[in-house]
């Protein structure tokens, strides 16, 4: 019984079960073919920095700070207003997304302004960690002499993506006072998705 489950029938010829898809059949054996191989790891490397696209996109990235696009969109226009209401002195009405996140925490526009800020510096520090791992990680695969060095590669930067999403606190605080008040930042490693 077990002779029979381990051959596998080609053109009426038994045969045993191929190693991998890097073997080919030489009429008596398996053997490792080297087009076979190379197409072989070529397919893994690409399949391993998918995985840490993937891994990037959605485990660091969206439980970091953003959620959708129209969130991220969102964000990124509440920073620009908030930028250009502080550069010009906090003088008028805020614009209409640094007066949002003002009425609902009651704040005035200022401090809406520097919290909105506050916020988006860690969140660029966290795509610019995010950004230095994935591509470390998929350069990393690429240049893998050989499969279990390519997977070890992905491993290690899944792993590192993993880490920063659950110890985001290891980034380092953005510059200024402001960012450091209070452990503030700290608070807003969880970026936005509380807000502003």
């Amino acid at each position: 019984m077990r002779i029979v489950a381990d051959l596998l029938s080609y053109d009426g010829e038994l045969r045993p079960l191929r190693p991998s898809a890097s073997h080919a059949w030489n009429g008596e054996a398996w053997v490792v073919d080297d087009a076979l191989a190379k197409q072989e790891g070529e397919r893994l490397g690409a399949e391993m920095c998918d995985r840490i696209d993937a891994a990037a996109d959605a485990d660091a990235a969206g439980q970091l700070y953003v959620g959708s696009e129209l969130r991220a969109l969102e964000y990124r226009q509440a920073a620009a207003e908030a930028q250009s209401y502080k550069d010009g002195g906090c003088k008028g009405d805020a614009p209409p997304m640094v007066k949002a996140w003002a009425d609902a925490k009651g704040l005035s526009g200022k401090d809406a302004a520097d919290g909105i800020l506050v916020k988006a510096a860690v969140c660029d520090q966290a795509l610019y960690a995010i950004r230095a791992l994935r591509l470390a990680g998929k350069e990393a695969v690429r240049k893998a002499a050989d499969a279990d060095a390519a997977r070890a590669a992905a491993d290690e930067a899944l792993a590192r993506l993993r880490q920063l999403v659950e110890s985001p606190d290891a980034l380092a605080a953005p510059a200024g006072g402001a960012a450091n008040a209070g452990g503030f930042w700290r608070s807003s490693l969880k970026l936005f998705s509380r807000g502003a």
